[in-house]
């Protein structure tokens, strides 16, 4: 498995990221936070043996590209089948960023990889286990934090496998 990462440069000491993690270590619930390495999972690819076709194809992406910019104004929350997933999120696509993902995803989709075909824009904060907490608690802890609104730009794209190491890297300007 490998995927393309769009790195997002969130500050762990954020006002609002402050009081998220006190605010769930206030109601004793157990988040495993991430560690720093915050990202956008652009494309995500099931099958390693395309990656070399796949690194070229990326690089005609990114590869001089302009950095796209993204506004972040919204704590969310989701389940998987194991875990609830404390997010951060736009409520709306930057132009620039909207083609980017598009472009990269149907690169891979016209190779005919064998990829997740949803696309969920979020940026992970931390996981809780489903057994130690309700969602509607944790949403409930969510919405009582304010978040100003705040853009950055998406400077650098990595193409890694999971839980692995880094095939490629890119830098936008």
């Amino acid at each position: 498995m490998n995927y393309l990462e769009l790195k997002i440069p969130i500050k762990k000491d954020a006002e609002w990221f402050v009081e998220l993690r006190n605010a769930m270590a206030l109601e004793g619930i157990p988040v495993k936070w991430e560690s720093g390495s915050f990202h956008i999972t652009a494309v995500f690819i099931y099958d390693d043996r395309p990656v070399e076709e796949l690194k070229f194809a990326f690089s005609r992406c990114l590869t001089g590209r302009e950095a796209p910019s993204l506004t972040l104004d919204k704590l969310d929350v989701f389940t998987t089948k194991y875990d609830i997933i404390v997010n951060i999120t736009a409520s709306q696509l930057s132009d620039s960023l909207a083609a980017l993902i598009e472009e990269v995803r149907a690169e891979a989709a016209n190779r005919s990889v064998d990829m997740r075909q949803s696309f969920l824009l979020h940026i992970t904060l931390g996981r809780i286990d489903v057994a130690a907490a309700t969602l509607p608690k944790v949403k409930k802890i969510i919405d009582s934090i304010a978040i100003t609104p705040f853009t950055l730009n998406i400077t650098k794209a990595n193409y890694r496998y999971k839980g692995g190491k880094i095939i490629q890297t890119w830098q936008m300007e």
